[in-house]
């Protein structure tokens, strides 16, 4: 009989062992499992967001932006996620939006993105050109992940336009006075992730005025400050009785954080939305609001 190393016997037993699985480990895994499916289950469940004003009472403005605060639909109960519909209460300025057209989206796009996340709206479409002269395929540039933007096809676009019906892309009809010197000029564009200061033709941003006005200013002198530093996120601009505002959550912003624009979902922190106004060359926020009914929800994008 051919004589068996004792080893073979002992990595046998550890390979058996490995396949066996940790009652523990399991258990932990399950646990871990239902938590998420709960936060999961609450983040498609929340309750109509209320608000209650904790800074500015009194002030006329910020006691008319809280009763249409608590009166907007926001989308899926959500108020980062974008607005359905706002009530145009005395006082307010209907601001006249109209849903852009694919054609349109298509042009803005990727300067908004590229915007957002570098500060210079055309170094995406730059790169992008060097990667097709290089490769000769726009599809490698997405399929390495080097940078991810969504498809800028008409194709894609007109299927986001389905997909985001309730909260589609816009363009105010009205032009604004973002720093209120009494000369209305901006065009105004908004999406679920904020609004951009763009020309009549919609071919470039105003990326001067975007951070003259929307930007904190401290965070654009920082060294590795490459996206835009946004006061609030996401932002809307409104008109009340002949000046113009923006509002947006002004803490747990993820570039505070983790250096993107979005807001970070700390369940021990409540969410603090602001009403700002540019005046005189400055940015002020002189309303803040607390959303005071809301539930413990995901991290989301």
């Amino acid at each position: 009989m051919k004589h068996l190393n004792p080893l073979f016997f002992a990595t046998a037993r550890q390979n058996e062992h490995k396949k066996t699985l940790n009652p523990l480990i399991l258990i932990k895994g399950i646990s871990v499992l239902l938590v998420f499916i709960g936060f999961a289950a609450r983040a498609e469940n929340l309750p109509k967001p209320l608000f209650k004003l904790t800074q500015g009472q009194g002030t006329e403005v910020c006691e008319a932006y809280l009763q249409r605060l608590n009166a907007t639909e926001f989308l899926n109960n959500d108020p980062t996620q974008g607005r359905v519909s706002e009530p145009l209460l005395k006082g307010f300025a209907d601001l006249k939006p109209v849903p852009l057209t694919a054609e349109e989206i298509q042009r803005v796009q990727y300067k908004t993105l590229s915007f957002e996340r570098f500060q210079d709206q055309y170094l995406f479409e730059k790169f992008s050109k060097k990667w097709d002269e290089a490769w000769g395929r726009q599809s490698s540039l997405f399929g390495h992940g080097l940078i991810e933007f969504p498809s800028n096809t008409l194709e894609a676009i007109n299927k986001d336009i389905v997909a985001n019906q309730k909260t589609p892309f816009v363009r105010y009809q009205v032009q604004l006075d973002m720093d209120n010197d009494g000369i209305a000029g901006d065009v105004v564009i908004k999406n679920n992730r904020g609004v951009y200061i763009v020309d009549y033709l919609l071919q470039h941003i105003d990326e001067e005025r975007m951070k003259r006005i929307f930007a904190d200013q401290d965070a654009l002198d920082w060294p590795t400050m490459y996206q835009f530093p946004s006061l609030a996120f996401p932002i809307t601009v409104f008109g009340y009785n002949n000046k113009y505002y923006f509002d947006g959550f002004f803490n747990n912003l993820d570039f505070q954080q983790r250096g993107s624009l979005g807001i970070a979902h700390y369940l021990q922190r409540p969410y603090l939305l602001g009403v700002f106004i540019h005046e005189r060359q400055q940015t002020h926020r002189i309303c803040e609001y607390e959303w005071v009914n809301t539930a413990q929800i995901i991290y989301r994008k």
